[in-house]
């Protein structure tokens, strides 16, 4: 559940899904190892000590040939972060729609059980940069980076993929990057992104798979903006970071009967490596929990 875009639809096929993500972080990194909150506030007013993201995703894909597939997704964010100094803890939450991608899949490859596929995308800034909430020192504040929901440009989203599926299973992978075209209303720039994403799936029967693999990421440094000592969170060089992430997951298919063709899946996902250019709120796990279906439109 957690990999999208991994293949083209045949033609004329639609595909509707539906994705339930939960993300928690807590505690403080600098580089890869731990940084004690109390270190961090030589240097910043007020620190995160925890943070989660809850994000609901809906996606749409069709088949215009057999080589060719448009996909969409958009959905809603919400995030809740608490922070403290020595004297005050406080809460701080956002909630509003996210960003919307819109990609293009061209099937380069396709012969017996092998795939390959090219793929442009974009993203239209619907999502928020201008989240405000209150400090212990001040009210209806602009939050943090890592607090807004949108990234506030439009960007561009090359990919490129792969997989071979037969019976037993399936094994692929995807290369995929996310480039902000322009500085936001907020006078920063979002970070460049590089995913890396390996999959294995073993398939027990026609109605039970299971999923593994790795993700890796790489994300450069935000530009500009608010650059505070205030929190961690406003300093866009402390975004910089690569992450590896190992995923498990279940997968139940409906192969007949009245639910024939539905697919639910549920996926956690530890994060087993994170070193960041700046201390910042650690990754620490997620699960998502998801829906899926094709349908076959009759077209000519």
């Amino acid at each position: 559940m957690g990999i999208t875009g991994e293949r083209a639809l045949p033609r004329a096929t639609l595909q509707l899904n539906y994705r339930f993500s939960r993300m928690g972080a807590q505690g403080l990194k600098f580089g890869p190892d731990p940084f004690p909150e109390l270190d961090a506030l030589d240097l910043y007013t007020y620190v995160p000590l925890d943070k989660t993201v809850d994000v609901h995703t809906v996606g749409l894909g069709f088949g215009v040939t057999d080589e060719l597939t448009l996909v969409a997704s958009g959905g809603w964010i919400s995030k809740s972060r608490t922070a403290a100094n020595e004297d005050v803890f406080f809460m701080n939450e956002t909630s509003v729609v996210s960003d919307l991608e819109v990609d293009a899949l061209w099937q380069v490859y396709g012969l017996g059980a092998w795939r390959a596929h090219v793929q442009l995308g974009v993203i239209a800034p619907l999502g928020s940069v201008e989240e405000r909430g209150d400090f212990p020192d001040a009210s209806n504040v602009q939050l943090p980076y890592d607090m807004q929901i949108g990234t506030g440009s439009w960007s561009l989203v090359p990919a490129i993929g792969g997989q071979v599926m037969n019976e037993a299973g399936s094994v692929g992978g995807l290369i995929r990057g996310i480039f902000p075209l322009m500085d936001n209303d907020r006078d920063y720039r979002a970070a460049v992104k590089a995913d890396l994403r390996l999959w294995g799936a073993y398939r027990f029967s026609d109605f039970v798979s299971v999923s593994g693999g790795v993700r890796a990421t790489a994300t450069e440094a935000i530009r500009g903006g608010l650059e505070t000592l205030r929190d961690p969170g406003d300093l866009g060089l402390a975004f910089a970071s690569k992450r590896v992430d190992l995923p498990l997951g279940v997968n139940l298919y409906m192969a007949s009967g009245p639910l024939a063709g539905h697919r639910i899946g549920l996926e956690a996902v530890w994060t087993v490596h994170e070193d960041v250019d700046g201390p910042t709120i650690a990754s620490d796990w997620a699960f998502i929990l998801g829906w899926q279906k094709d349908f076959a439109l009759p077209l000519r």
